[in-house]
């Protein structure tokens, strides 16, 4: 083996083995950057949303999730907008569904469900016109494989994470519901129960090597078990069929486990190392990404599994030029094959090791911080950003050098301590994060000088409220502010307290204001809360003045629903749409004011706080083209704010 390795550097004159395989989070990050730039500056086809590159930029993805300030996300939503986020033309084939991984990714860290839109029409007539024919079928021409089902287990990496994905992005359990039947058909079809691995296709159920041992793929193992924590992860922990695929990924991890080369390395052939008797990186660094995720997520014993992964990921780094080429991949195929060596390399494998460091990162930072505190968040009814809030008494913590650890995508998170009851002394840890329908999140918080961040800019500043009064049939708003006081300002929110010169609302009735109106990190609704001071005998009702938007709009561009207490407004125009938006969190009645702006009035309680929202459409980035889309977000907001997060300290 040696022998083989040596000859085949030299021939191709490439300096191998020239990254470190330490475990640590600069060299990991070191590493991971110069194999992704290595394969970015040599692209090997021009199709960038085939399934290769589909792979590629689940790796590429999860590298710049772990550092937002690094190029990466900027080079997949580049792509994104090139292909204007729209899958491969084959409407059922797995091979085109993959790229949409890495456009569902995109929509959450970038909370623009408009880049999910391609994929969930694509997906819907999938649903309305889905194949009934079996993944396999024998005639008497022979075996004839179904494509547009997945008949062949490297789908179960292309296809699946992108349902289940979609899925957890929209709350619609139909597109779930069809990737675990589908899934269900394929491990029916091509699982060995008894050697707990996948066949690559049915041509080789029955085939052996020529030593006699079944024929089990390496790459296409990996890709199943590559895939399986990419599905398993956007699957509700309550799911009656998540069990399922949780048995599978252990029982895999066992059996991968077992026939792991010396080297640390997986050979071609899973079951027979000795044809041929070499090294694959591509199925090795999909083993290793999935054994990671394993240990990281309490599946699989680190006792049992770490030696493994550290092993594999020596062997990888080992095959990394000083350039940062990837080599000893297994060009594009459908069996164990030789033709390939040191020099060999390949998107795929990339993508797959990029996963790996990911995790290894995250793993990396538990070791080195056993004092953090986790802070874990309850899973949501409907996929929201929100800001996480958390007791800053609970954290235990020094301020200096905070950091704020997501554990599912190895992120520093921007994060801010706030003095909310006004003693001078931070009482909250706040910071922003996105949540998928049912999958509930978790970080971790601790002090480190080398990951902390200090390059954040504050969050847009927060404006003074927008209301009015309602009295005998007309609106009564204040003329201006009467004093202003900026309460925060930092990388997560801005606030700030108004106070009104005394309204005159007729009938001796005066009524004072005082506002504090909050704007945080990434949302499009500024929060307003308002105390009202008049006589406590007298009625009155009030609530936030929206602003209609007027150049062309369609006519389903306005919506009031004062039963649930939101109005939406949707225009046309030149540089795109125009926006507006307010609710409170209640019934309302809707009032048109004499200058033809909206009032949400509801009765108001003197001394009591009200609490309402009205929309920055500018903070939307562009996301909404429809008024139905802008509903959506409206919906989805004004659910959230009467929903807040569950939030747990340990």
């Amino acid at each position: 083996m040696k022998r083989i390795f040596l000859a085949g550097a030299l021939a191709c004159g490439c300096a191998w083995g020239a990254v470190s395989d330490a475990w640590d989070c600069a060299t990991l990050a070191t590493n991971a950057s110069k194999v992704a730039d290595w394969m970015l500056a040599h692209p090997p086809r021009g199709n960038h949303k085939d399934w290769t590159y589909g792979a590629f930029y689940a790796g590429v993805t999860a590298l710049g999730l772990s550092d937002p300030s690094a190029r990466y996300l900027d080079v997949v939503r580049e792509e994104g907008r090139r292909y204007g986020w729209k899958l491969e033309g084959r409407p059922y084939h797995a091979d085109s569904h993959c790229i949409g991984q890495t456009w569902l990714e995109l929509a959450r860290a970038d909370r623009n469900l408009a880049y999910a839109t391609p994929t969930a029409r694509a997906f819907d007539f999938v649903l309305d016109y889905r194949s009934r024919t079996p993944v396999a079928i024998n005639t008497p021409k022979g075996l004839r494989m179904n494509f547009d089902r997945w008949c062949w287990c490297d789908a179960l990496f292309m296809a699946p994470p992108v349902w289940a994905k979609l899925a957890a992005a929209t709350g619609d359990e139909r597109y779930r519901d069809f990737m675990i039947s589908e899934y269900r058909a394929t491990h029916a079809r091509l699982y060995d129960k008894e050697e707990h691995l996948f066949y690559r296709d049915s041509r080789y159920i029955g085939k052996t090597t020529k030593n006699g041992k079944k024929v089990f793929w390496s790459r296409g193992c990996g890709w199943v078990f590559g895939g399986l924590p990419l599905v398993i992860r956007e699957l509700p922990e309550g799911l009656r069929t998540r069990p399922f695929f949780e048995s599978l990924f252990k029982e895999m991890a066992a059996a991968l486990k077992a026939c792991q080369r010396e080297d640390g390395a997986w050979s071609p052939s899973l079951l027979d190392s000795a044809d041929p008797d070499m090294q694959e990186m591509s199925g090795t660094s999909f083993f290793c990404y999935g054994m990671m995720w394993g240990i990281n997520n309490g599946f699989l014993p680190a006792e049992e599994y770490l030696p493994c992964a550290k092993r594999a990921w020596a062997a990888m780094c080992r095959n990394v030029s000083e350039e940062g080429k990837f080599g000893w991949v297994q060009q594009i195929g459908d069996r164990p094959v030789q033709d390939f060596g040191p020099d060999s390399t390949e998107v795929y494998a990339v993508g797959a090791y990029l996963l790996a460091a990911t995790e290894i990162r995250k793993y990396a930072v538990a070791q080195a911080h056993p004092e953090a505190k986790t802070v874990e968040v309850a899973a949501v009814a409907r996929p929201r950003a929100d800001t996480v809030e958390v007791p800053w008494k609970d954290c235990s913590l020094a301020e200096k050098d905070l950091v704020v650890f997501d554990l599912r995508d190895a992120a520093v998170l921007p994060h801010q301590l706030v003095d909310s009851d006004g003693d001078g002394a931070p009482d909250k840890l706040i910071f922003p994060a996105t949540f998928v329908s049912g999958v509930p999140r978790a970080f971790a918080v601790f002090n480190d000088a080398s990951l902390a961040r200090h390059d954040l800019a504050p969050s847009a500043p927060a404006q003074a409220a927008r209301f009015a009064l309602w009295q005998n049939g007309h609106a009564i708003a204040p003329d201006g502010p009467a004093t202003q006081r900026n309460l925060c300002a930092g990388p997560v929110r801005s606030a700030v307290e108004t106070t009104y010169a005394p309204l005159n609302c007729g009938d001796a009735l005066t009524v004072r204001v005082r506002c504090v109106s909050t704007r945080d990190r990434g949302q499009c609704f500024t929060k307003h809360v308002a105390t009202f001071e008049f006589l406590d005998a007298t009625d009155v009702t009030g609530g936030p003045v929206m602003e209609t938007v007027r150049a062309k709009r369609r006519a389903d561009g306005l919506t009031a629903r004062p039963d649930q207490g939101w109005m939406a407004d949707f225009a046309s125009a030149e540089k795109g749409p125009e926006l507006a938006a307010a609710f409170t969190l209640g019934p309302s009645a809707i009032q048109t004011t004499d200058t033809g702006r909206l009032l949400l009035a509801r009765a108001i309680r003197s001394g009591e706080p009200m609490t309402w929202y009205v929309a920055d459409g500018g903070a939307v980035d562009g996301g909404v083209a429809t008024p139905e889309e802008w509903r959506e977000v409206v919906s989805r907001a004004h659910a959230a704010a009467q929903q807040p997060l569950a939030v747990n300290v340990r």
